[in-house]
């Protein structure tokens, strides 16, 4: 399978729209426009490039990621479900990761569902670790979510641990 990472235009508005509201149907969409014009963020889609569409894009997600300083601060990951279990969320966070730190990053915050043990699971494997909880975070349900930091992001030995981690994502997107 064939993916590739880009940064969101705003012709991707409507599509990104779209798969958000279908990922997150809780939340109030994102004022993508307006943050595309944020100079603090960035968003970045993932795209299947189909070899029978003869290099035709579907995005099947996006991230977007907040820089202030030297911190950032990633505010969501959604793939869509059809493309769920391919690594297209870890290529996201990857990329996300490349991106802050080309930009002067140190640390990564975030806040997960406390029942999103995918997504904890994932930041776990890229060294977030727990910092605490904000009780009732979540407007829907009134849902806990756990706050997040990997710290020392921009280390020589965790970018090498990016790069071998990149290398396995990317074998995993192959098989499919």
């Amino acid at each position: 399978m064939d993916v590739r990472i880009r940064h969101m235009t705003e012709s991707d508005i409507p599509v990104v729209s779209k798969l958000e509201a279908e990922a997150f149907p809780e939340d109030a969409p994102t004022p993508l426009q307006k943050e595309l014009e944020n100079r603090l963020a960035s968003y970045l889609v993932a795209c299947y490039v189909s070899p029978a569409g003869k290099g035709a894009e579907v995005i099947t997600g996006y991230c977007g990621v907040w820089l202030v300083l030297d911190e950032s601060h990633l505010l969501s990951i959604a793939v869509k479900a059809e493309y769920r279990g391919r690594s297209i969320g870890e290529l996201l966070l990857l990329s996300a990761l490349d991106d802050v730190i080309s930009r002067g990053a140190e640390s990564m915050f975030l806040e997960v569902r406390i029942s999103n043990t995918t997504a904890r699971s994932l930041y776990e494997k890229y060294g977030f670790t727990r910092l605490g909880v904000r009780r009732g975070y979540y407007a829907d349900n009134n849902e806990d979510a756990v706050v997040m930091a990997a710290s020392g992001i921009n280390e020589p030995s965790y970018i090498e641990f990016l790069a071998a981690r990149r290398m396995v994502a990317a074998g995993k997107l192959r098989e499919y």
